[in-house]
């Protein structure tokens, strides 16, 4: 997906260095690391920006919801995590 089809404020499932799901900011995507033990948010670049800098590369819309920013919060953060643990196992199954 190019920049151009994301739509801020949007879920996706990406293929990250820190994570495998993220909003798209309109300038970044933002998800969940794990950091000494805590999680925390990540910014990641669209891989359209080149390297080193764009690592994130999203692979599809996860749903319709639109997130309203801050794009932070531990609710959000935890919801996030769970996403994110969720991909990785699917991923690992099959």
């Amino acid at each position: 997906m190019n920049k151009e089809e994301l739509e801020v404020g949007s879920v996706y499932e990406v293929d990250g260095r820190h994570f495998n799901v993220g909003v798209w900011t309109g300038e970044d995507f933002r998800g969940p690391a794990v950091e000494f033990k805590h999680i925390v948010f990540r910014h990641e670049r669209h891989y359209d920006d080149g390297l080193p800098d764009g690592t994130c590369k999203p692979l599809r819309k996860l749903n319709d919801i639109q997130l309203k920013p801050p794009y932070d919060g531990m609710n959000l953060l935890k919801l996030m995590k769970i996403l994110d643990d969720e991909l990785l196992e699917r991923r690992n199954d099959g």
